[in-house]
């Protein structure tokens, strides 16, 4: 019973990074986000690394940490967290992150309102809700990477891949895809990051789409505009440091 306690307590607080429509009665608990990064800016960014990494793809460049560093200014790294029982945590291995900048992004199978994610989500510590309930599930093994290879072969475009199936090894493609391993702060260890939601338009490069690492389950219709989370800088992140979310997250 305390196990199943234990457990139940963690899955229920990160299925909260979302914006709550009674949040006032958890104000201890709930970050208030004034300072939004424009979508512009996101998209600015992201479509500046896809180039890099799609470049340096065409050119042989196996050093794609590099290319990152290059194009972003900074490296991550995935090492046991400062917080204790906390498992994995994301560092800045090198460089820094600017205050606003994207410090990562959450990968994952895109679910709509509609459609069903019972089974996915059970003992899934990795399902992401956002403000219009679209779930995204970030989870890397089990069912859930079962699901996210399957669309990503079923949505293939020719050579165009339409989204990044690497998150699920130990292998990225784009190193930026490894946000679900961002942990919650606490009293010791204080937020450095926030969530944000942004959709990536219609028109986006299809062939830089090989590095979104989101897909949606309903398949091609719903990739004319892409939804993903990006994780923004909060303040300046220095080198060593691990990044840490509010996963109760209200944008103002």
């Amino acid at each position: 019973m305390v196990n199943f306690a234990k457990s139940w307590n963690s899955y229920k607080k990160r299925l909260l990074p979302w914006i709550l429509a009674k949040y006032k009665q958890n104000t201890g608990n709930v970050s208030l986000i004034t300072n939004s990064v424009d979508d512009q800016s996101v998209l600015k960014q992201l479509e500046s690394l896809f180039c890099a990494l799609h470049n340096a793809k065409k050119c042989g460049n196996a050093d794609i940490e590099q290319v990152m560093e290059s194009s972003m200014g900074f490296k991550l790294s995935r090492q046991r967290s400062n917080i204790v029982d906390a498992g994995l945590g994301v560092f800045v291995s090198s460089g820094c992150i600017t205050k606003g900048n994207i410090a990562a992004i959450y990968p994952g199978t895109v679910y709509t309102p509609s459609n069903a994610i019972f089974f996915q989500s059970i003992r899934n510590s990795f399902v992401f809700r956002c403000k219009d309930h679209i779930y995204i599930d970030g989870k890397d093994s089990g069912l859930s990477k079962y699901t996210y290879k399957s669309c990503a072969g079923r949505d293939r475009v020719g050579p165009y891949e339409l989204c990044d199936i690497t998150w699920l090894t130990n292998k990225l493609k784009c190193p930026l895809n490894v946000g679900q391993y961002v942990n919650n702060q606490n009293q010791e260890y204080k937020a450095n990051v926030h969530y944000q939601e942004f959709d990536f338009p219609r028109d986006f490069p299809i062939h830089l789409r090989e590095f979104i690492p989101n897909i949606s389950v309903n398949g091609l219709e719903c990739h004319t505009s892409s939804r993903t989370v990006v994780l923004i800088a909060t303040r300046d992140i220095l080198k060593q440091e691990e990044l840490l979310s509010t996963y109760l997250t209200v944008t103002s």
